[in-house]
């Protein structure tokens, strides 16, 4: 496992501090008492959601933005108690070809003999982290949301600690380094996944 405190690794600086546990997937936190999410959740009032080391946020208020005739599968999410740790919104140019650090919690899966990405059958998200590659951005839909995405392809071997997404992946951040700053950046989040 990598080493986020080692300067030496490609994930320096990385922190799983401002992701929480959000029902059947993830949240990011993105602001002081502001975390976004998948649209597709239902989150209401008075609902909780777990950071990572075990503290309890209070859902007060949820917005989904519209746009004409579908939704984003976005949802931001207002929570009583103050966070003390959140991603900057990635707003350099679009990191194609590179490689990315998804996040959040998620179900352990296992690799086919086809070199695709399988989910297990188990009922117990754990927080988790991999890598993948952008290779493409366009417009996805599902249902009635229709979003902007960022492409990945699971090949089993493209990033070191290569990873895919599954069901309960969703909310899950996907965070990309910023060129000027090293930072590390909110990209996208875990919304859609198709087995090919």
């Amino acid at each position: 496992i990598a080493d986020f405190s080692d300067p030496t690794s490609d994930w320096y600086g990385f922190s799983m501090d401002g992701i929480a546990k959000a029902r059947s997937g993830s949240a990011v936190a993105i602001g002081n008492r502001w975390f976004l999410t998948a649209g597709h959740f239902a989150l209401v009032p008075g609902n909780t959601m777990t950071m990572q080391d075990g503290t309890r946020v209070t859902i007060t208020n949820t917005y989904t933005p519209l746009t004409p005739g579908s939704y984003v599968d976005l949802k931001l999410v207002r929570v009583a108690e103050e966070v003390d740790f959140w991603y900057d919104l990635y707003d350099s140019p679009a990191p194609i070809g590179e490689s990315v650090i998804m996040a959040g919690t998620g179900y352990t899966g296992t690799i086919s003999t086809r070199n695709q990405f399988m989910w297990s059958d188990s009922t117990t998200r754990d927080w988790r982290w991999g890598t993948n590659e952008v290779t493409l951005f366009k417009a996805m839909t599902s249902g009635t949301y229709r979003s902007d995405c960022f492409q990945m392809t699971y090949r089993n071997g493209d990033t070191e600690y290569e990873a895919g997404i599954g069901i309960g992946d969703s909310g899950g951040g996907i965070f990309a380094q910023n060129p000027d700053s090293g930072d590390w950046e909110l990209l996208g989040l875990n919304a859609y996944a198709a087995r090919r």
